[in-house]
């Protein structure tokens, strides 16, 4: 049951982001009548009922058709739009989703008894009375209810690499507690950056302080990745003395939504290698990636401590240490760890944290989305919620575009609000990588933080920058949310997207950004695409409701 569910999940999704980027021109060539939409293939006719939303975004519902035949399995459907196409992620994703929405069920029937318990009616409410314990993790209370995982990525669910015990020992609905072993690795080997990881590690694991020594480094790693990849890809560092295991040492932790980031039991965070295929790429790391995590914090800080319109809006998770395998090195990638700091040091008594990714799950209380209960609870109308929302997010996030040159990669997942009486009071950022950082900006602005120069990173094209905030934050981020909103009839979508204009006209940016974000179209990153042909970032341009 779970496998026929997940597969007509995937197959509306894969229609779904072909229907965004026109792939063999299906948007472009499409008859509609009401939801009704018509579109010749190579070999016949497709037809399907769909919601249609901003930016090309479809919602299909009931049966998809290639003539008169139902189309049930995902890759059917990419073969019939590209003939000879890879299938494999998909097929992937169908047994990655089929498991989760079994494990699901039982998350969402803990999730009921809590509220019996704790005599909560939804799950804000029940979120709040969790919050006052000393065990309550934000990100795995509210991210294990989108099970579908990234809702504009067909592949969402894959897990290239992994079994099916693997799934169930490591995934995002895994109930248990993960154990990270810690190697020794020589000096010679890793290049370290921000402060010293090992001696902050002893202060959230004691037992590590026996094994400190001025020519080692201490690495936490995924129990996968030191099970697969380190002690099998690398067993030469083994022989040669330049990695060792510490096997009585095991750090407690549990997945986050990125699978490969895990969270300590005090909070922290630490973001390892993995070397399987997610979504859209491998997850191992570069040393790149280590190495810019402190210098772009720190800058960041400083950022959001002494502008004053961001100070109390945006917070950046600070990334203070980080290692990896030098850069030249054959284990660069697979080495790698980075810590992260606490959530919790960044929310006050009575605030609550929500990860964006959950904002548009179902809760499994009320049956709306997480949104719409957020909204329920707000002082003000929808509307009035939504606009406090997309002031703060767009508030931020283009002003650091604007006046700093930074993009940051603020879509669903690396973004958590904090609410205040459900009204949003401002956004945490979690996770660097993403960034796409104007130089020239930056430098104008007075900040030259200290970047790797292999980096992807930086750019001197202020369209790079431009183009990561208006597909994370615009496309992704808040469509999300206004999609959500507008399906459970909390909102009206046009209504929303003139707010959201209008809060763009308000803000204080140049010109040259505005008219990026309000042009007849914006460019988006053509995930199914990038698949297909297993290339560099690719995007295409979807009519903009920003449009002035």
């Amino acid at each position: 049951m779970n496998h026929h569910a997940a597969a007509h999940h995937l197959v509306h999704a894969v229609l779904a982001a072909a229907w965004r980027e026109d792939l063999a021109h299906i948007r472009t060539r499409a008859h509609r009548h009401g939801d009704t939409h018509t579109t010749p293939t190579g070999t016949g006719t497709l037809r399907f009922h769909a919601h249609t939303h901003a930016f090309a975004q479809i919602t299909p519902h009931g049966t998809v058709h290639h003539d008169d035949h139902p189309v049930t399995d995902p890759a059917t459907l990419l073969r019939l739009l590209e003939p000879g196409a890879d299938i494999t992620e998909l097929t992937d994703a169908v047994e990655g989703l089929a498991l989760a929405l079994t494990r699901h069920r039982h998350i969402t029937d803990h999730h009921r008894a809590l509220a019996r318990t704790h005599h909560a009616h939804d799950s804000v409410t029940l979120a709040h009375r969790l919050a006052t314990g000393p065990r309550y993790q934000p990100c795995r209370h509210f991210e294990p209810l989108a099970v579908t995982g990234h809702h504009l990525h067909p592949g969402a669910r894959t897990r290239l690499g992994w079994t099916h015990t693997d799934r169930l020992n490591h995934d995002l609905e895994s109930h248990h507690t993960t154990r990270l072993p810690v190697i020794s690795a020589s000096r010679e080997l890793v290049t370290t950056t921000g402060q010293p990881l090992d001696h902050l590690l002893t202060t959230l694991h004691p037992p590590l302080r026996a094994h400190l020594h001025p020519d080692r480094v201490l690495i936490p790693l995924h129990p996968w990745q030191h099970r697969h990849v380190v002690t099998t890809r690398h067993h030469d560092l083994y022989r040669r003395g330049l990695i060792h295991d510490l096997p009585d040492i095991h750090i407690p932790a549990e997945p986050t939504a990125s699978i490969r980031t895990l969270v300590l039991p005090d909070g922290h965070y630490l973001k390892t290698s993995l070397d399987i295929h997610i979504t859209s790429t491998r997850r191992g790391i570069s040393p790149a990636t280590a190495a810019n995590g402190p210098a772009l914090s720190h800058t960041l800080h400083t950022i959001t401590t002494t502008d004053p319109h961001l100070r109390e809006r945006l917070t950046v998770l600070p990334e203070p240490a980080a290692v990896s395998a030098h850069h030249t090195h054959p284990a660069a990638r697979d080495l790698t760890c980075i810590l992260r700091g606490p959530l919790h040091h960044h929310t006050r008594p009575g605030e609550l944290a929500v990860p964006a990714t959950a904002l548009p799950a179902t809760s499994p209380h009320t049956g709306t989305t997480i949104a719409t209960e957020l909204a329920a609870h707000h002082p003000g109308t929808p509307q009035d919620f939504l606009t406090r929302y997309a002031t703060i997010l767009l508030g931020t996030t283009l002003h650091l575009a604007a006046h700093y040159g930074i993009g940051l990669e603020a879509h669903l997942q690396n973004c958590i609000p904090v609410f205040r009486h459900a009204t949003p009071v401002r956004v945490i950022l979690r996770d660097l990588g993403g960034a796409r950082i104007h130089t020239p900006r930056l430098t104008a602005a007075g900040h030259t933080p200290r970047l790797h120069p292999h980096s992807v990173t930086t750019t001197d094209d202020i369209t790079v920058t431009h183009t990561k905030v208006a597909y994370t934050v615009i496309q992704n981020h808040l469509a999300a949310l206004v999609n959500a909103l507008h399906h459970d009839g909390t909102l009206h979508a046009t209504d929303a997207w003139k707010t959201i204009g209008e809060i763009i006209a308000d803000t204080d940016i140049p010109t040259t950004d505005r008219d990026f974000y309000t042009t007849p179209t914006l460019p988006l990153k053509a995930l199914l695409h990038m698949r297909l042909h297993n290339g560099p970032d690719h995007h295409v341009p979807v009519p903009n409701p920003l449009a002035t």
